[in-house]
């Protein structure tokens, strides 16, 4: 079945290219045995179709490598970005998201869950409001968090991710509240042009990244544009160790 796929995207690239050396008549009888043996085989068309997407994905994580590759820096180095875990953990885990995002939610579920089970291993968080004005709010709240206190970091993110519902200035406030901090000291540090720079620079990385929403997973050399489940992800951190 293979020689048959290549044959026939031989035969139709041939067919192409030399298009102006037939007349009417002839490329009418040419696509006529192409879509009747395309009817009476409906499996090659399948694998066409599988190839062409095997090939889209190669190109992709291609590229993929190569901004991982320009950008660790940004990745994994910058100041600005909180993490937990140990910094010289074999496998570190990139997470870009936004606190309005359900399956950023999911994903918190996976790395909560993970993490309960496996210790080594380092995230970095990178904040990445697409939602809007509604969704940069808690973002520059918990980058101020992460400047003052940066131990309780976490403990915030790990609240608004488990919150039902939207993230809005209510639920920040009694997040804040909850965890004994002052409010009002805390969302006036969140409105500073360090905290502001600090997400424009995460939009900039993630634009880089080639980020079309979130979450985007980096796990090790893998970048993953949408939410894992325990098993997968336990399964990425499992390969990527073993490299």
């Amino acid at each position: 079945m293979t020689f048959l796929i290549r044959a026939f995207l031989a035969f139709t690239l041939l067919f192409t290219s030399q298009a102006l050396a037939f007349d009417q008549k002839e490329k009418e009888e040419i696509q006529t045995i192409i879509r009747e043996y395309l009817v009476g085989n409906p499996n090659v068309m399948l694998e066409i179709m599988q190839a062409i997407q095997k090939n889209e994905i190669a190109k992709l994580q291609e590229a993929s490598k190569q901004a991982l590759d320009e950008n660790r820096e940004g990745l994994y180095n910058d100041k600005y970005s909180p993490s937990i875990g140990p910094k010289d953990a074999k496998v570190t885990i990139v997470e870009f998201f936004d606190y309005n995002c359900g399956a950023c939610k999911m994903m918190f579920t996976s790395l909560n869950d993970y993490l309960k089970e496996d210790k080594n291993v380092r995230i970095i968080f990178k904040e990445f409001p697409i939602f809007g004005p509604g969704s940069e709010y808690p973002a520059r709240v918990a980058q101020a968090i992460y400047q003052k206190e940066p131990d309780k970091y976490f403990d915030y993110h790990s609240m608004l991710m488990k919150h039902q519902g939207r993230v809005d200035d209510a639920a920040v406030r009694s997040v804040l509240t909850k965890m004994g901090m002052e409010v009002d000291e805390i969302i006036a540090l969140s409105n500073t042009d360090a905290i502001v720079q600090s997400l424009e620079a995460n939009k900039a990385l993630a634009t880089k990244m080639r980020a079309s929403g979130t979450p985007m997973v980096i796990v090790g050399d893998e970048v993953v544009p949408h939410a894992l489940d325990l098993v997968s992800l336990r399964q990425k951190v499992k390969e990527q160790r073993a490299k």
